[in-house]
């Protein structure tokens, strides 16, 4: 296959290479868009998810309110007592009554606020103390003493019993407790209307008339849709709390979520079908828009790409036709010609860049020979200027001496003195064999530069030395050439930039181990990060490179400068004395 694929034309590899990019660009695309739509059900699903727990955690906050009412009496000592003396056969009967009384306005003011219907209080021998008499039958097939006998006496749960017609009865024991004493003192029993369930569902937005929620507590369901209580059940034996699957009931699929509602005196656990037929078609769309734009881009990425394959390659295919023809110097006015026609100087690509260079190459493919020959006559010219130019250095030194000599001959001190600094300097920078010298011959080399820049800057320059009275310099061991750059750098940007008098000063001293090099002035300063000495060609950069290669972390390079300020530029290395190591 490869040998075939080798033999095809430029043309039909970038053709086949295309077509290869098109199909695994379509199985990617299709990829992703099996990711998407897998991502788009997951989300889906989430966000009902999200949905029904916020739903749930209202339907939560409603049967905790009534849950809470007991609660509240058992915190209120007045109603304890109201209903201990209306149970107190002692009291006569005006007694009880207004105890009744008293009892009634409590357990009003409790339950005000609450989804609760009606309210009936019983005593601990089962007769009525306070409330309606329409328990019995409220729900069909219950009487007031099955209600009662649901929770029993000695019971500190609550029962709930839903019925038909949004109805529902809760059942819970009072206590004293008011003393601590937890004696059974009655039993209160609410109805509720649970059609406010139903208003929930129209209000959150996320129900269809087909959804429906079901409410579960021991053995006892309410249902939003009541005639569907037989298929729930039975579907609903082995579906435990908070879990979610789908499932179909008289032939209608659903999503069921399932959350469980724990209370301070019950639980339920709340299942909600949700028409999954709903989702699915979200999902189908989603998946059918997705399709549709990954077939739009793929016909759109194949004719851009078969039309940028034609701009490529048919260009190219007359270049090379160009080239197969050039046999001889002859051919070159009629190629030449010919790429002129193609029309492809004019692009700014590398296709215009190709036919460019190709014409260049016609045009100087006669004259390589005679600029070959030139090129190897001004080599050899070069070579011999090169030759002419090294002057023995002896010679250098010796001239300077003279100048010295006849500087002193006529009294001039002053250039006596430069003369000597500045062979000294030569001397020292002309000497490469050497890589470390004592600290002593180093501050010479200082003090030859700065006697150089007194005689130009006078007054300006101020320049001092600060070496600690117990330091030998001539026994301690430095790189060459690592201060003289730095005050050089520190005449440069501080005194000649500045017509006031600049103090340049370096300090030496010792410290753990180290000597610490400090070349101070107090000109212009300059920025640190785009800083680097042009004039000696050893800037801080290369300085601190220096340093860095030779002792590692032990030593380096920190500037503190700004414009308009002082400059700082501190040197630290380890502290070694003549006889530890070489001079090499």
């Amino acid at each position: 296959m490869f040998k075939r694929i080798s033999k095809l034309s430029l043309q039909n590899k970038m053709h086949a290479l295309i077509y290869a990019l098109v199909i695994v660009e379509a199985m990617l695309l299709l990829l992703m868009g099996i990711v998407y739509v897998r991502m788009l059900t997951s989300e889906t699903y989430a966000r009902n998810r999200v949905q029904l727990s916020a739903l749930s955690t209202d339907l939560q906050n409603e049967f905790a309110e009534v849950d809470n009412l007991v609660t509240r009496f058992h915190e209120d000592a007045g109603a304890q007592v109201h209903l201990e003396r209306a149970e107190n056969d002692k009291l006569s009967a005006y007694q009880r009554e207004l105890a009744r009384l008293d009892l009634s306005k409590d357990i009003g003011s409790i339950a005000a606020t609450s989804r609760v219907n009606s309210w009936t209080i019983m005593d601990d021998r089962g007769h009525r103390m306070v409330g309606g008499n329409g328990l019995d039958n409220y729900i069909k097939g219950y009487s007031t003493k099955d209600y009662l006998r649901t929770v029993g006496n000695d019971s500190k749960k609550a029962k709930w019993i839903f019925g038909p017609d949004n109805k529902a009865v809760y059942v819970h024991n009072l206590f004293d407790t008011h003393d601590l004493s937890m004696k059974h003192i009655g039993t209160v029993v609410f109805t509720i209307d649970l059609s406010f369930i139903q208003q929930f569902m129209s209000d959150s937005g996320l129900f269809s008339r087909q959804d429906f929620i079901v409410i579960k507590r021991d053995n006892q369901y309410y249902l939003t849709k009541p005639n569907l209580a037989h298929s729930v059940k039975s579907g609903l034996r082995y579906h435990g709390p908070n879990q979610q699957r789908l499932t179909s009931i008289n032939g209608i699929g659903y999503y069921l979520f399932s959350k469980a509602l724990n209370l301070d005196n019950t639980s339920f656990t709340v299942h909600y079908y949700i028409v999954n037929e709903q989702i699915i078609r979200k999902i189908v769309t989603a998946s059918f828009i997705l399709l549709l734009v990954i077939l739009l881009i793929l016909i759109i990425s194949s004719n851009i790409a078969n039309y940028l394959l034609r701009r490529l390659i048919l260009p190219i295919d007359n270049l090379a036709r160009n080239m197969q023809d050039f046999k001889t110097a002859d051919d070159l006015p009629r190629l030449r010609e010919r790429a002129e026609k193609a029309n492809t100087f004019h692009r700014s690509d590398e296709i215009g860049t190709l036919y460019r260079c190709f014409q260049r190459l016609m045009s100087e493919i006669d004259r390589l020979v005679v600029k070959d020959y030139q090129s190897q006559l001004l080599t050899q010219e070069m070579e011999n200027k090169y030759l002419m130019a090294q002057i023995d250095p002896h010679f250098l030194y010796n001239t300077l001496n003279s100048i010295n000599w006849i500087a002193l001959s006529h009294g001039d001190e002053e250039a006596s003195e430069v003369v000597t600094s500045l062979a000294l300097l030569l001397r020292e920078k002309a000497d490469a064999k050497t890589q470390s010298t004592t600290l002593e011959q180093e501050l010479n080399i200082v003090k030859a530069y700065v006697k150089i820049q007194s005689v130009r800057f006078r007054d300006r320059l101020r320049f001092s030395l600060m070496i600690p009275e117990t330091m030998a310099t001539q026994n301690v061991i430095v790189p060459k050439l690592i201060i003289q750059p730095i005050v050089e750098n520190a005449v440069k940007y501080g005194v000649e930039t500045t017509d006031r008098p600049v103090v340049v000063r370096v300090c030496l001293r010792i410290e753990n181990a180290h000597l610490i090099i400090t070349v101070f002035n107090d000109g212009k300063g300059f920025n640190p990060a785009a800083f680097q000495s042009e004039s000696t060609g050893v800037g801080l950069h290369n300085i601190s490179s220096r340093l860095k290669l030779k002792f590692g972390s032990e030593a380096g390079l920190h500037v503190e400068s700004a414009v308009d300020s002082t400059t700082s530029v501190k040197i630290w290395l380890p502290y070694a004395k003549k006889g530890e190591v070489s001079l090499g």
